[in-house]
């Protein structure tokens, strides 16, 4: 779908960030902050990018690049739960990385 461009106009991001998740689930972790980072450059404001970028770095262990995503991530929440959970994981960021 990226390379034949079958997507609508200003949903690239939204590719990009569906192709990153899949990969982060896989453990493939570079090609997961690869696509990920995509999906942030195409569309600044998407919460679910930066919440997954999160979740990828801190599966990877890098507690300290979780957490910059955990908190760019509450820049756009609009939900109590899910500000809630992504404190939640921020919080555990802080405790694993002392």
């Amino acid at each position: 779908a990226l390379n034949k461009r079958t997507y609508k106009e200003g949903q690239q991001y939204l590719l990009e960030y569906r192709i990153g998740n899949g990969y982060s689930y896989l453990k493939q972790y570079d090609k997961a902050i690869e696509y990920l980072q995509k999906s942030i450059a195409n569309k600044s404001d998407d919460l679910y990018s930066y919440w997954a970028l999160a979740d990828t770095y801190y599966n990877m262990y890098k507690y300290e690049e979780a957490a910059i995503n955990y908190k760019k991530a509450l820049d756009y929440v609009i939900a109590a739960e899910d500000k809630e959970t992504i404190n939640w994981w921020l919080g555990n960021c802080y405790a694993e990385w002392g």
